[in-house]
């Protein structure tokens, strides 16, 4: 068939190439190129949410204090008492963020009760303004981080991360030309 010919070809021309390894990196490289892409949404809509979330602690006139048991009699005062609407929104917007942020945390991977937990205990909504925008900054840069590490071992499986341990298959063919499959 044609597709013996081709096979047949390529191993001529490419003796050490192995079709599962390139199967399988293939493969690896789908997986990742899905969890970037996860982690890129989700990082996204947590950054927009955040930037909300300290606006409408401002609009609401909550978590002004750095003491962040002032920060929640504030804010159960305000709606409680007054049933303030810019502090019902600040208070749905921490879950939001919270939810968000455990996709993050998740590195494009399942989110379970484990993470939900770590997101809840990171994000304490009785936090400052100034404090919550220093810990924005801060998960920011986690999801950044967690982005750039699913792109380096894209780069690494397609052989284009240029170390040794590179995904890639090399070789020579029996007319010494050197190659590198991607």
């Amino acid at each position: 068939t044609q597709r013996e010919q081709q096979l047949a070809e390529v191993r001529r021309l490419f003796p050490n190439f192995n079709p599962a390894v390139a199967k399988a990196n293939a493969g690896a490289i789908a997986e990742q190129t899905k969890q970037v892409a996860s982690l890129t949404g989700a990082l996204g809509a947590a950054e927009s949410n955040f930037k909300l979330l300290i606006d409408g602690a401002k609009k609401a006139g909550v978590n002004s204090s750095t003491i962040g048991p002032l920060n929640l009699v504030t804010r159960a005062l305000s709606q409680g008492l007054l049933s303030d609407a810019d502090v019902a929104k600040f208070n749905s917007t921490v879950a939001t963020v919270k939810a968000e942020f455990a996709q993050v945390l998740a590195r494009g991977g399942q989110v379970t009760d484990s993470v939900r937990g770590e997101a809840n205990s990171i994000i304490d909504s009785n936090l400052s303004t100034g404090s919550l925008d220093s810990l924005f900054t801060r998960l920011k840069q986690e999801g950044q981080n967690a982005i750039q590490a699913r792109q380096d071992e894209i780069d690494r499986l397609a052989g284009g991360g240029g170390g040794s341990s590179s995904g890639g298959q090399s070789g020579t063919t029996p007319g010494g030309v050197t190659y590198t499959i991607h």
